[in-house]
């Protein structure tokens, strides 16, 4: 990240525990009850937090993306597929970072169709029909190179 005076909004505690960075101003922790799973802030208070801020741009993540249909973000629990929703309905520009290899996975929890997402970002392992697919639904896609 080359951007100066980067505030960051998480509930990440790996993110939280590594401190600022020279273009980090600040750091800010969204409440809520700590997962040992995945060593981050989850539930309730954490998706009522995410509601009183308005980021410029949203970076995240999700379990997969199902390449069927409306190729919907695939979530592992509920708690993860209120969070896409949440973002989905934030002003900022919307990231999804996805490698290949989550996609064309199909779990129980689906969040929002990518083409809720203004960018998607995925590695050059992605099938090629794939990649057309998802272009067709998706507002913006880079293919980075591995």
């Amino acid at each position: 990240m080359t951007a100066k005076n980067v505030t960051v909004f998480t509930p990440n505690l790996a993110i939280i525990h590594c401190g600022p960075r020279s273009n980090v101003t600040h750091i800010y922790a969204l409440e809520g009850e700590v997962s040992t799973s995945n060593y981050s802030l989850t539930g309730n208070l954490t998706l009522e937090n995410m509601k009183g801020i308005y980021p410029e741009k949203i970076f995240f993540s999700a379990l997969g993306l199902h390449n069927h249909h409306n190729h919907e973000i695939q979530c592992a629990n509920e708690i993860q597929m209120s969070t896409i929703r949440i973002i989905c309905e934030m002003e900022g520009l919307k990231i999804l970072m996805l490698d290949s290899s989550k996609i064309g996975l199909h779990k129980a929890f689906q969040g929002n169709p990518v083409r809720d997402v203004d960018l998607l970002i995925t590695d050059s392992n992605i099938l090629a029909e794939d990649a057309k697919s998802i272009q067709n639904s998706a507002k913006e896609m880079i293919v980075a190179d591995l």
